[in-house]
């Protein structure tokens, strides 16, 4: 790994996130959706281990836990892609993205109506736009082409 992760602080911040979501109650509710067994969860939570491979993909896709999300494997040498990645290392870090922001969402689809707002008034709806558009277009190659050629768009700071 590139990044050392610090066992304490994954094992803090993943009982957080078991604590702060609703969907689990106890790590044993996280062996099927994970996909990784209880034995290995629990090494996780206690910080006596740290998941690897296709394991920290399904954690961190499930969890969005932050010092998950900043461990990458290290790249070839023939990396080519932004940040020293390659091709399948970025689209493996676009599926965990979505998959952390789908659970992130969870929150609003379980909320009430001022929770929803309160998203359409932080998140500009023209990101979301952008986003959904760019990542359409990239399953059709010649639709993806013409909407490189009219896409002008630079997300608003915040």
């Amino acid at each position: 790994m590139t990044n050392k992760i610090d066992r304490e602080r994954m094992a803090i911040e993943l009982k957080q996130w078991l604590r702060s979501q609703g969907r689990y109650r106890t790590i044993r509710e996280l062996e099927g959706p994970a996909g990784i067994p209880y034995s290995s969860l629990k090494d996780y939570f206690s910080g006596a281990a740290i998941p690897k491979g296709d394991r920290l993909e399904r954690l961190t896709a499930l969890t969005g836990v932050p010092s998950l999300l900043s461990v990458r494997p290290d790249a070839p040498s023939g990396s080519t892609a932004a940040g020293g990645l390659t091709g399948e290392q970025t689209a493996r870090e676009v599926l965990m993205t979505l998959h952390r922001l789908v659970n992130e969402l969870h929150y609003f689809k379980r909320g009430t109506a001022a929770d929803r707002a309160t998203l359409r008034r932080v998140v500009p709806a023209r990101d979301v736009g952008y986003a959904t558009t760019l990542l359409k277009a990239m399953y059709d190659e010649d639709q993806f082409q013409t909407w490189v050629y009219f896409a002008d768009y630079s997300p608003e700071a915040r």
